[in-house]
């Protein structure tokens, strides 16, 4: 396979995984819908999701996931430990505009979304294709 192994230079160990940079991290890797936050489009959003938004954005809404906050106190207190990134489905900067608004801008190593996926997992030889 082409991951973890692979990083997008190839010549540095995988964010977050165990090597010579970072010998105790383990890399956490979260997505953002479903899993951080409730997110529909504005007008496919379930009438739950309209009662209890706290993100509202031009063409979306968007809600915390329960224990949220615990989550984030644990990541802070623990970072010699993990470290986190958020990975989504999502375009990038619609990721980024959410995270933006609930995380402490230090919280995550990266946020990334649809367009950084063939960045990470494919190699060289793929890309090409």
């Amino acid at each position: 396979g082409h991951w973890p192994e692979r990083t997008a230079n190839h010549r540095q160990p995988a964010l977050g995984l165990p090597g010579p940079e970072n010998p105790t991290q383990v890399l956490l890797v979260f997505d953002l819908d479903g899993v951080l936050c409730d997110r529909a489009y504005r007008n496919n959003a379930h009438p739950h999701l309209w009662d209890t938004y706290d993100y509202y954005q031009e063409m979306f809404v968007a809600r915390r996931r329960p224990f949220l906050h615990e989550l984030m106190e644990f990541l802070t207190a623990n970072r010699t430990h993990f470290q986190a990134i958020v990975w989504s489905s999502a375009k990038t900067q619609n990721v980024k505009a959410i995270c933006d608004y609930y995380f402490p801008p230090d919280l995550f190593a990266q946020v990334m979304g649809r367009e950084d996926c063939r960045k990470y997992w494919l190699g060289p030889e793929e890309r090409e294709k």
